[in-house]
């Protein structure tokens, strides 16, 4: 076991992670795989009736100068295009992410789908090789092809790829901001995490945890400038709707009504104990969420400093999932950051290379198990296990373990 902590924790970082050229040959192959199983799993599904509709529909409108948050409009796209499922009056997430899904709009739905499939098993390729701290002194590069065999077993990814779910472009966004981060790019990374509001229930803790963070390492000109890219993000939708944003609390505040105390999160497992009840679930739910909350802000507080920002982020992470009040299993395709990082350290620490291996293949097994749990239950509020067990065990190597300082720069060296 080595016993230079800051060998475990702070790994060098030389190169970028794009300069190593068989990730490039991998990536030649799996492109057309990803290719061709977006078409299988698009051609297999009632696609007008699904998630994606709502991402396509909106830029498919803001393409044409029309406004997703327009009623008529919306329910009219709908007809148009062959979709009963009318889940919403209108687009229910931020304005501006409509500006993200024009392009998507530019093509007809099903060619949309298939791109965006394939952009979505692309985006989590890149965030688990934007996530591992590579270094040829280690086995860590031979990682690499374990941790996305585990990505893809793992449900919410699964269920993300069917969907057509926006969950993997978070997932990127996430794995990016990391990487910028652990360059020592603190406002790069701010202003990349900022896409992250784009869904709210889990941007905004993300966000408020980061934001804290960010001040306890003095970070102040970063922090600038991710309140900066979120006020530009929210005037792009005020100049296409200036009241985008009533309209969008709204529709939220209607979904969130309708799912309270079902969803995979504390609020979830508090409704599952109190059979629903609607007082014992704010209650209990309410008080552990609370908690957790305030054991992260004294750990920020008192270790952020001393915790470089791959175990930081990964301790956000499951404490976002747990605490937001409005979740799907598909959202949990976060933990495909923190599994690879306590990959990455459990074999700086000297674990067993098999061991490590199977760890990302088990940890999703045990996500289809809870599946299992839930089909049979009917209640997925057993799948917050999942956001749990990472949070226990980032929790446990920064008690066992703790790191040393960030101050210093820290480097990659990736060699595959």
């Amino acid at each position: 076991m080595p016993t230079n902590t800051k060998r475990v924790f702070l790994p060098k970082l030389t190169k970028t992670p794009f300069s190593s050229i068989p990730f490039f040959i991998i990536l030649a192959v799996l492109i057309p795989l990803f290719g061709i199983s977006a078409w299988i799993i698009v051609s297999a599904l009632d696609y007008q009736n699904s998630d994606f509709f709502t991402f396509w529909l909106a830029g498919r409108l803001l393409s044409h100068g029309q406004n997703p948050y327009e009623t008529g409009l919306w329910l009219e796209g709908h007809r148009q295009f062959g979709a009963d499922w009318v889940p919403n009056s209108i687009f229910p997430y931020p304005l501006p992410l409509a500006l993200i899904t024009l392009p998507l709009g530019l093509f007809q739905l099903k060619t949309a789908y298939v791109i965006w499939i394939c952009l979505s098993q692309l985006f989590i390729t890149l965030s688990i090789y934007l996530s591992v701290s590579w270094d040829s002194k280690v086995r860590i590069k031979h990682l690499f092809l374990p941790l996305l065999l585990g990505a893809f077993l793992f449900r919410p990814a699964l269920v993300t790829l069917r969907n057509g779910q926006l969950s993997a472009f978070l997932l990127f966004i996430l794995a990016l901001t990391l990487y910028l981060w652990n360059h020592q790019k603190w406002w790069q990374g701010a202003v990349v995490a900022s896409f992250l509001i784009l869904k709210p229930t889990i941007g905004l803790p993300v966000l408020g945890l980061s934001v804290l963070y960010l001040l306890i390492l003095k970070k102040v000109r970063a922090i600038g400038a991710l309140v900066f890219s979120l006020s530009l993000l929210a005037a792009f939708g005020w100049l296409i709707d200036p009241g985008w944003l009533n309209k969008f609390l709204t529709v939220g505040g209607g979904k969130f009504s309708e799912t309270f105390g079902y969803n995979p999160t504390i609020w979830g497992m508090a409704g599952y104990a109190c059979q629903q009840a609607s007082l014992c679930t704010t209650a209990a739910g309410g008080a552990l969420a609370l908690g957790l909350v305030v054991a992260i802000i004294i750990l920020i507080t008192t270790r952020g400093r001393l915790t470089p920002p791959g175990l930081m982020l990964s301790l956000i992470i499951p404490v976002s999932l747990l605490v937001t009040p409005y979740l799907w299993a598909y959202d949990q395709i976060l933990l495909i950051i923190c599994v690879t990082v306590l990959a990455d350290l459990f074999i700086r620490k000297g674990y067993p290379y098999l061991l490590v291996a199977c760890f990302p293949i088990l940890f999703s097994l045990i996500s289809l198990l809870l599946l299992y749990l839930a089909v049979i239950t009917g209640h997925d509020a057993w799948s917050a296990v999942l956001s749990l067990i990472v949070l226990v065990a980032i929790w446990m190597q920064l008690l066992k373990d703790p790191p040393d300082s960030v101050k210093e720069p820290i480097s990659l060296e990736l060699i595959l």
